[in-house]
């Protein structure tokens, strides 16, 4: 969707300046008890990567020398793979990384050039090929999970291929895919090259859950561009009702970040090409061929979305509007073989007519094009039109940039919208017209941009990507139940104790009324006979309002109140602080009305989830993406809060009012609400214990977070977190 017009002097220019993801490490690990998270971040930093795609870019053949089998082998690029196989090979490249390939290979090219399915090979042959971990179906699967109507039998079979794959060569502490039920605590990174759709057209699948739980099953995702992992967040929240914010999904209790890696080209490798003398050559027979003309080139696979019809219908209307240009201009479009045959796509292009005896203003070229004659095009060529109306990774435009990628990657290109033949005209003649100031500036600022995010930018990121997000504890895996007994003991040895707990869904179950979410007897005990203890400080930090917690835990002498999530603050015979004094709130009414809209069109709890869903999408488009505020989903409420107002700034006035003092720090909670409390609590004890060391042999201080992803330990139900808490009481 994209149009590019930069004819500079390039050789002027260059002089100038899975997919799949596993990082090992060995078996032995030595830490505490009380913080899971730096476990990972050990895995982390000594790591061997597993790079597995599904198809590999490579082409492999029977060598001429061994007709007979056991087959000796060939291994090539495989045309039309160069982005993936630059990633590939970038990842391959990256750094103190230990790389090991794996993947499909497809089928095989026998001694006369012709393709045969792997599946009748030998076992000797399959082992004589040489990459690290090839990956074979049988023909019914190969072909199945891509076109026949029992598609997802074979996508699942696909899938399970892999993941038995990966597993044999798997060790603990590896960042891989497709294994979440094979090595339960494996931290996954997965890279989406192909285009998301929105969720309008996603939820019509079948398999639509399905295919959501299974990418969830990641710590970490990556997409080609923003729009595609907005499409998927969409998806998340409206097909699975999942919580959602713009870096990532809630996945009942594991977060799921969410990123975007656009992949590059390896531009050195596409300008030692160029130079090449053969490519020179073909740079001068076609000068010779074009002389006198503009000449515009185009790429792409036969496939519907590649938007070639559409490019040649535009082109047609850029004549008919624009004759001056008749007999001055060529359009050279070459084509190549989609993953698939479509016949109609084919009859549609090859019905197109253009031009007269005299004047042929389209040159089709239906066949893979040889590499060096590609380089000469490229060279060659005034403008690139690329009219893709969806696109996953499409690098065509940038090696045009180096030499020659996406509308949202390189700004300076002209974009446009394929369906409007007569803008795409306008746009093609504004481009042939555009003086050589503009091109100058548009082109060096594209170039800019490919020369900096190529195929080794692109690995790099993604990998310190993933180190980063396991860094910070939030690998998808499970974290461990809650030790009583060391909880108990640490507890004990303590002076100064600050103990931290939410209200609902800790304390106290989740209800359909929330006025019945009273607190139980138990609770109440244990809870005064802690405050009753002047080494203790108690504080409940809650979503509820100051009426509730005034009417059912004032009367606890001793105990600190927080409501509203964050909102207000008591301390212990004190009255009520307003944080909020100092906020701006005037986004409040505009909020207001939104809840309002969807509170008179919601007609009962059922349909008030979907339509809660709904009022957060329209909430995150009207108010979100401008203003201070942020969305918070917890259990049964959709609230907006501003960004500077949270629980875990409660967390950071009570931890850093005296830093010194705390020996052990306890904060409990159960959704959403509460992982500013977490990550509060381990951003205060990095800071006081000198960048983060941890109590060492059952030493002081001591840390406990409970229940949910940004904490280091779990409990089942408010029924447990009471039960530690009377363990606790008893410890007196």
């Amino acid at each position: 969707m994209q149009m590019f017009n930069p004819k500079l002097d390039l050789n002027d220019a260059a002089n100038r300046s899975l997919q799949v993801v596993s990082l090992s490490r060995s078996n032995s690990f030595s830490g505490t008890v009380d913080d899971a998270h730096d476990k990972h971040k050990a895995l982390a930093s000594q790591a061997r990567i597993i790079a597995a795609t599904h198809f590999l870019p490579l082409s492999v053949s029977v060598s001429k020398e061994t007709p007979a089998e056991p087959y000796k082998w060939e291994v090539a690029r495989r045309s039309g793979h160069t982005a993936m196989y630059a990633g590939i090979r970038s990842l391959n490249d990256h750094a103190n990384l230990d790389c090991t390939i794996l993947g499909w290979i497809g089928n095989y090219k026998d001694l006369k050039g012709e393709e045969r399915s792997c599946s009748g090979l030998t076992e000797e042959s399959r082992a004589n090929i040489r990459l690290a971990v090839p990956v074979f179906f049988d023909e019914e699967t190969a072909n199945g999970h891509y076109e026949d109507p029992s598609w997802w039998k074979s996508y699942r079979k696909v899938n399970e291929t892999f993941a038995s794959a990966i597993s044999e060569i798997f060790n603990e502490g590896d960042i891989t895919a497709m294994l979440r039920n094979i090595n339960p605590t494996a931290t996954i990174g997965l890279f989406f090259h192909s285009p998301f759709p929105s969720s309008e057209l996603f939820r019509s699948l079948p398999q639509r859950k399905e295919i959501l739980n299974g990418m969830l099953g990641s710590t970490r995702i990556g997409f080609q561009t923003y729009s595609y992992a907005r499409h998927f967040l969409s998806s998340c929240t409206r097909v699975l009702g999942l919580e959602s914010t713009p870096t990532g999904i809630d996945n009942h209790g594991s977060m799921v970040t969410i990123g975007v890696f656009p992949i590059g080209i390896d531009v050195k490798l596409v300008q030692e090409r160029r130079a090449q003398p053969s490519v020179k050559d073909k740079i001068n027979n076609l000068s010779e061929m074009f002389a006198g003309k503009r000449i515009i080139i185009g790429r792409d696979k036969v496939d519907e979305v590649a938007g070639i019809k559409q490019k040649l219908d535009a082109f047609e209307k850029f004549l008919e509007i624009y004759p001056e240009w008749q007999n001055q201009v060529v359009l050279i479009q070459v084509t190549q073989p989609g993953q698939t045959r479509q016949p109609r796509l084919e009859n549609k292009i090859s019905s197109c007519s253009y031009g007269s005896l005299e004047f042929m203003p389209v040159l089709y070229h239906q066949s893979f094009l040889d590499t060096d004659e590609y380089m000469a095009l490229l060279n060659i060529a005034d403008l690139c039109l690329i009219t893709a109306i969806r696109d996953g990774m499409n690098t065509g435009s940038l090696e045009y940039v180096v030499f020659y990628g996406t509308a949202g990657s390189v700004s300076g290109a002209i974009q446009i919208n394929p369906w409007d033949y007569e803008g795409v005209a306008q746009a093609i003649n504004t481009a042939l017209c555009m003086s050589s100031d503009e091109k100058k500036v548009r082109f060096n600022q594209m170039y800019k941009h490919v020369v900096s995010h190529d195929a080794q930018y692109w690995a790099s990121t993604v990998i310190e990507d993933l180190r980063a997000t396991v860094l910070v504890g939030q690998s998808n895996s499970v974290t461990p139940s809650l030790d009583a007994d060391y909880f108990a003991k640490s507890f004990a040895s303590s002076k100064k104790r600050l103990i931290m707990l939410d209200y609902d869904g800790t304390l106290t179950p989740i209800t359909n009324n929330p006025e019945e979410a009273l607190p139980p007897p138990a609770m109440l005990k244990a809870l005064r006979k802690l405050c009753a203890d002047p080494r203790n400080f108690v504080c409940i930090i809650s979503g509820r309002d100051r009426e509730f917690l005034d009417l059912h835990l004032s009367d606890i002498k001793g105990i600190s109140l927080s409501s509203e999530h964050g909102s207000f603050i008591r301390y212990p015979d004190g009255d009520w602080i307003n944080i909020l004094d100092e906020v701006d709130m005037s986004w409040k009414d505009e909020v207001l009305a939104i809840f309002q809209f969807y509170t008179e069109r919601t007609a009962g709890s059922m349909y008030g989830e979907f339509q809660s869903k709904e009022c957060m999408n329209h909430l995150e488009n009207s108010v979100v993406s401008k203003r201070p505020v942020e969305i918070l989903v917890g259990k049964k409420c959709l609230e907006v809060r501003p960004m500077s107002v949270n629980k875990g700034e409660i967390v950071k006035r009570l931890m850093g009012a005296h830093p010194e003092q705390w020996d052990f720090v306890a904060c409990a909670g159960d959704d959403k609400t509460d992982e500013d409390m977490f990550r509060a609590v381990r951003s205060m004890k990095r800071s006081i214990n000198d960048g983060g060391a941890e109590d060492v042999d059952g030493k002081p201080p001591h840390y406990f977070t409970i229940t949910k992803t940004a904490a280091a330990w779990h409990l089942t139900s408010p029924q447990r977190v009471i039960t530690a808490l009377e363990r606790l009481a008893e410890t007196e």
